[in-house]
């Protein structure tokens, strides 16, 4: 399966990005890509839409832990929102959705990467 992003900025310092595939270890390089790039840019708040991903294996979730830190560390926020069912599951289980900030909307997500 692949990987496709589709890229927005809707404000200087924040970018969306909506997701629609699998974030697999043939793909997550090219969300870490992106994320870098955009974290690289000077983006610290970054919103997530998941709604179109379908997979995300252990290289996806380690992606997401890579850029979380980076703008955490910069005062920034990654907001994760419209998680299918099946990968908040796993999300769920594996203890991720204490560690990520996961919105239920995009306007959820939005305000959460505003208040950092």
């Amino acid at each position: 399966m692949s990987l496709t992003l589709e890229i927005d900025k809707p404000e200087a310092a924040l970018s969306l990005i909506r997701a629609k595939g699998e974030i697999d270890h043939h793909t997550f390089e090219t969300l870490d890509d992106e994320l870098h790039r955009l974290i690289d840019d000077g983006v610290l708040r970054i919103l997530l839409d998941l709604g179109g991903v379908t997979y995300v294996s252990s290289a996806g979730i380690g992606a997401l832990v890579g850029a979380m830190s980076e703008v955490e560390n910069g005062g920034g926020a990654l907001v994760l929102y419209g998680i299918q069912k099946d990968v908040l599951a796993v999300f769920q289980t594996m203890g991720f959705t204490e560690l990520f900030k996961i919105a239920p909307s995009h306007a959820a997500a939005l305000d959460l990467a505003r208040a950092g």
